[in-house]
């Protein structure tokens, strides 16, 4: 169990934790001669029942409030200390506001130097801190009363000590491996060691882990947990890792850098998440305040964006978005801390909830309703809350490296909650199985209306539909929807444009399977296809019965009839329009020189002949003598027609 201590400057901390661990934590020499705590101190105790008390000492005087911020942002347990004699003064109560604003709830409040007191002035510090206790998420921790000189009151504390790590430690380690790094030295023989608390996951020798900001890739070659030679560490625990890796990738690494496993790696300039204004604000929040983020043992400048309303009051609560200064690694549910833009005062507290938060529509209703869906602790019931209210389904890559799942735990995820999952390479997307068949009736119905409003007989571009139905689906995952599509007979693709199935081609059976082999051709050789002849050869098919085919897809917009022996995909004679474009557009005149075409086509100067007397016919060129030019672009709809 981590715990830290908590309270106002020379209130006996330290001597406490050397009273309960028998360890002194004022280390640098500073801290010894002036007589108090600068920097966080460590010490570990182990008790008759095998628990491991990890204790963090934190500085108590307002100087060092971001030394003390970065010991208890992720700590079990937190000895609030106060002095008899003095009884809460300003850096007790300052340090009480930040562990009520990161909703630390387990502790116990000790009141030191009771030797120097009588029994009414101990009464009233008692209900002075009970007064304090009372408004503070630490409401309801006991308060005991020692004195470090006289050892009185000491064993009783550690028993309850003991008791509460024995709670703590069944609780379920879960997530990829972190680490927040407070503390880098190095040793004579030993080589580079990293400290800090374990905000996640598992780690054991030989691991290779990778370090944030700078992404480079580092191996653990020992570990030391609670101050003891060990295998592993985990969860709750306090580690130091004796990493390897080049001198040039070490030498960089600082107080506030992260050390993780690669899934774990996420770096993001914004975040999302709650938090809750100090009640001694006096104007609250206010819109795009300026602020450091306290996070991990690390701090950064931010600006703080209010997604409900213009402002969020002394006290209350609200949704935030944080633009920083330089990208941070964070992760679902872990806790900060904003200070004013002067470092002076505390302002808020929270946690994160989207770690890859959008510059877009901050303040639109979907983005709060989403963001709400998302808070849930339970990953289950988060992904089943935005699964309901996502029309366009979510990324569940981003969902699992949001939670900071291990693969077992996305495993687990993906069995528990009923969804229309698609996979397409790397890419996981999931869907309510009502969205899905909402989806789909509406990629059927929109499908039906464009073709409706232009042409029916020449289909709709799939870009098209993608771009009014679901602009913001992946493409990958959109191809899913229209193959699923075209598989429940809601839609057909025919010459690469899709039909709804009351205007689509209509074909024997036969003459389907002759149209799937003949399409597969002309896909290979769009600006060449062979000959009506050569297609009867290749297939062994009557030419009577390939022209037969070929007339009825013209008629409908499929094919257009160049030659009399030659017949080209609709949207091969469409690209091949646009080149006449570029070409008229690249050279700044109408003329149109057969050289440059038939070089941007690929095909032979014959080739290229029939294809341009025949945008003579339909009016796309002119020809004047020797002299060919553009007169538009627009294909007529009507091919089938002309031919």
């Amino acid at each position: 169990m981590i715990i830290a201590t908590a309270g106002h400057i020379d209130h006996g901390k330290t001597k406490l934790v050397k009273s309960l661990t028998g360890i002194e934590t004022d280390q640098l020499p500073e801290e010894k001669t002036r007589g108090m705590t600068i920097d966080l101190g460590f010490a570990y105790f182990k008790t008759e029942s095998e628990n491991v008390l990890g204790f963090i000492d934190v500085p108590g005087h307002e100087k060092f409030i971001r030394n003390m911020i970065a010991g208890v942002s992720n700590i079990d347990f937190v000895l609030l200390v106060v002095a008899a004699d003095d009884g809460p003064m300003p850096q007790t109560k300052e340090h009480l506001e930040i562990l009520d604003l990161l909703d630390v709830k387990m502790g116990a409040a000790v009141i030191t130097k009771v030797d120097k007191v009588s029994q009414k002035r101990l009464k009233e510090v008692k209900v002075n801190i009970r007064s304090l206790l009372d408004r503070s998420s630490l409401s309801k921790i006991p308060i005991f009363s020692v004195s470090s000189i006289q050892n009185l009151g000491i064993d009783e504390l550690l028993l309850y000590l003991n008791d509460s790590a024995s709670k703590i430690y069944s609780r379920k380690i879960d997530g990829n491996f972190r680490l927040s790094v407070d503390r880098c030295f190095t040793l004579k023989g030993t080589g580079c060691i990293v400290t800090g608390s374990v905000h996640s996951g598992r780690v054991a020798i030989g691991d290779e882990l990778t370090l944030f900001p700078s992404e480079k890739t580092v191996r653990v070659r020992a570990i030391h947990s609670h101050n003891t030679n060990s295998e592993s560490g985990k969860f709750g625990e306090r580690c130091a890792l004796n990493l390897v890796a080049s001198k040039a990738v070490l030498n960089n690494i600082k107080r506030g850098d992260w050390v993780l496993h690669s899934k774990a790696v996420n770096s993001s300039f914004r975040i999302e998440g709650t938090l809750r204004v100090s009640r001694n604000e006096i104007e609250g929040l206010k819109q795009r305040t300026p602020a450091h983020l306290h996070f991990g043992a690390g701090n950064i400048t931010c600006r703080v964006a209010v997604l409900e309303g213009c402002q969020i009051g002394p006290g209350q609560k609200g949704l935030v978005q944080m633009i920083l200064d330089k990208p941070i690694c964070a992760a679902f549910g872990d806790k900060f801390i904003l200070r004013d833009i002067s470092a002076k005062r505390v302002i808020a507290g929270g946690k994160f909830i989207n770690i890859f938060a959008k510059e877009k529509g901050r303040t639109q209703q979907n983005r709060v309703e989403i963001l709400h869906a998302m808070a849930n602790e339970s990953p289950t019931m988060s992904l089943k809350n935005l699964l309901r209210i996502s029309d366009f389904g979510v990324d569940l890559v981003r969902f699992c490296k949001m939670r900071n799942l291990t693969l077992r735990e996305e495993l687990y995820l993906y069995r528990a909650v009923e969804m229309k999952k698609v996979v397409v390479g790397n890419i996981y997307w999931g869907f309510s199985l009502k969205k899905w068949r909402s989806l789909l009736d509406e990629l059927t119905s929109q499908v039906r209306v464009l073709q409706e409003q232009g042409n029916k007989y020449l289909g709709v571009s799939a870009k098209k539909v993608r771009t009014l139905v679901v602009p913001n689906l992946p493409s990958a995952v959109f191809e899913v929807l229209l193959n699923e599509a075209f598989s429940k007979g809601k839609l057909s693709l025919i010459g690469g444009n899709v039909y709804h199935a009351s205007s689509a081609l209509k074909l024997t059976a036969g003459d389907q399977k002759i149209w799937k082999k003949v399409e597969k051709i002309f896909l290979r050789n769009e600006f060449a296809p062979p000959t009506v002849t050569d297609i009867s050869r290749l297939l062994s098919v009557e030419v009577k019965l390939v022209n037969s085919l070929f007339r009825r897809l013209c008629d409908l917009g499929v094919l257009v009839k160049v030659t009399k022996n030659k017949f080209y995909l609709f949207k091969s004679i469409s690209q091949l329009a646009n080149i006449i474009e570029e070409i008229t557009i690249d050279y700044r005149t109408s003329m149109i020189d057969l050289a440059i075409f038939r070089n941007k086509t690929g095909v032979g100067r014959n080739g290229a002949i029939e294809i341009l007397e025949f945008f003579d016919k339909v009016g796309i060129t002119q020809r004047f003598g020797g002299v060919r030019i553009r007169k538009k672009s627009i294909l007529p709809r009507n091919f089938g027609s002309l031919n």
